[in-house]
């Protein structure tokens, strides 16, 4: 059976293992995933696998805008288009492969919008790693928090990843993969069922 509930300091073993597996890996990851657990703005919502004890996914949003390293003019642009106030950052979004099309990342995702909204958060800005295939894993759950505004398309969004000792599960420390970004506004009217009308 698969449950959904809010991670604790428990899972910081366990979600560090995902985030390097599918993510992005360096020394600076489990502070990263423990800082994220202590912080009490923090939205997030895990799924376990109670056959196994498995933690299967994990998303989460942190508040402020932030993305993997800084990238300023980008930062200032999203605060200008959509106010410095009640704005969250995607932190993490990953269900284990063996996993998808269960239904996962669309219960993850509808999840943390209702976590989000429910917290006053006005926006989610989301960073959408582009496969250099061109894939964008995250894309279709997405559209389960909301209708994204594309911000911008960077190919080289992670060109810098060494310099801030992380490296790529795809391509090492020479990354070569890409970003969409995208905005969320959680203040105009919303429908899943409209959004999602006819599928599965």
């Amino acid at each position: 059976m698969l449950i959904y509930e809010r991670p604790d300091l428990g899972d910081v073993n366990a979600i560090t293992r995902m985030y390097e597996t599918y993510l992005n890996e360096g020394p600076s990851i489990r502070d990263y995933v423990r800082e994220g657990l202590e912080n009490e703005g923090l939205v997030s919502i895990k799924c376990v696998d109670t056959d196994t004890g498995e933690l299967v996914g994990i998303i989460g949003s942190r508040p402020g805008l932030e993305f993997t390293y800084p990238h300023p003019e980008l930062e200032e642009e999203i605060r200008k288009r959509w106010g410095p106030d009640g704005i969250y950052s995607s932190d993490v979004m990953i269900v284990n492969p063996d996993y998808r099309h269960r239904g996962v990342a669309k219960e993850l995702t509808l999840r943390l919008r209702e976590g989000l909204i429910t917290r006053g958060a006005s926006c989610i800005a989301m960073e959408l790693w582009i496969r250099p295939d061109g894939e964008i894993p995250a894309l279709h759950p997405v559209h389960y928090l909301g209708e994204p505004t594309v911000v911008t398309i960077s190919r080289d969004f992670y060109k810098d990843l060494a310099r801030y000792g992380l490296s790529c599960p795809e391509c090492g420390s020479d990354c070569h993969c890409g970003a969409m970004i995208a905005v969320i506004d959680f203040r105009g009217a919303w429908s899943k069922e409209a959004a999602y009308e006819g599928t599965t």
